[in-house]
Order: C-alpha cells, then sequence, then structure tokens
C-alpha cells in the first residue's frame, strides 16, 4: 500500500483533485476527508468532471450538521476541521464501514493548516499516514504549492512514499 502527497498549484487545485479520481482512483472505494468545500460542492464537480462518484464516503468537516446536506447517507458531517480527534474517529469508522479495499484521501493539509496550530497538523498526518500504512490502505493527501516551506508539509513529505508535483 502507498501514500501519495500531490503539491498543486491553487489555481489547478480541483481540477486535479478530479484527475486523480478519474485517472488513479476510478472503480475503487475513497474515503474522502474533505476540509475545503461541503462534499455536495464535491459531488457536483466530479459530476461536471464525469468522474463516478458512487464508490466514494465523504467525511464531511466543513457543512455544518444544522445544514439541509448533513442527513445525506454517503456522508458523515463533523464539526469542522479543527477537531482533528473527531476527524480520526470518524476515519476510523468509516475504514470499518466502507467494505473491501479502501483509499483514504485527505483535501487538504493546507486548509488544515488554516485552523489548527502546524504541530497539531503535523501529528494529524504522522497518525493518518501510519494509520493507512498499519491497516494496509492506500492514501492520497492534497497539499497547495504555496505552502511547502512549512515544516509540517516538509514532515508530510518525508513520511509519504510519493510526492507528485
Amino acid at each position: 500500500m502507498a501514500s501519495v502527497l500531490y503539491v498543486v498549484e491553487p489555481e489547478a487545485y480541483f481540477k486535479k483533485v478530479a484527475s486523480i479520481f478519474k485517472d488513479n482512483l476510478a472503480g475503487k472505494n475513497v474515503i474522502y476527508i474533505t476540509t475545503n468545500r461541503p462534499c455536495t460542492d464535491m459531488l457536483a464537480l466530479f459530476r461536471n468532471e464525469g468522474v463516478d462518484a458512487s464508490r466514494i464516503f465523504f467525511i464531511d468537516c466543513i457543512t455544518h450538521k444544522s445544514s439541509k446536506d448533513a442527513d445525506l447517507p454517503h456522508c458523515m458531517v463533523l464539526d469542522g476541521p479543527k477537531n482533528v480527534t473527531q476527524i480520526g474517529i470518524a476515519v476510523s469508522k468509516a475504514m470499518m464501514s466502507v467494505k473491501g479495499e479502501k483509499t483514504i484521501f485527505l483535501d487538504s493539509l493546507s486548509t488544515m493548516l488554516i485552523h489548527n496550530d502546524s504541530s497539531v497538523v503535523g501529528r494529524f498526518s504522522s497518525f493518518l499516514m501510519g494509520k493507512m500504512k498499519d491497516v494496509g490502505v492506500d492514501g492520497c493527501v492534497m497539499a497547495l504549492t504555496s505552502d511547502m516551506d512549512k515544516d509540517v508539509l516538509k514532515f508530510a513529505q518525508t513520511i509519504a512514499d510519493k510526492v507528485e508535483k
């Protein structure tokens, strides 16, 4: 199993996400941790880009629980990207409920840095990538090129199996 850190320019970000799903994750069960956009927005983006989203389970850290979108069957809505413990628990639950081989997709470390201290994001990324390796799950982590000089992303590059720029 492998973990890939994708480093992307901001203006190409969502096109790259769609491309990864079309080219690398087609037909795979994906647990998508979204800290950028609500799962309904991502579903619309995927539909517009011709991505089959039927095998994607979202852990949505953006939609508020009071939203009408909070009760989607393929989506677990959390309190926000600041509560990394809650995200970790949600990932563990999703890994038990999603059957077959799975890939964890984190969108994105850069957004998590906006909401959390870099030491928290560093520990979370270490936890997440370690968990993926421990249970034999592939992983994809997104980050912006503008954040690559930050220590936490330098660290993420060292623990990822592969870095794609």
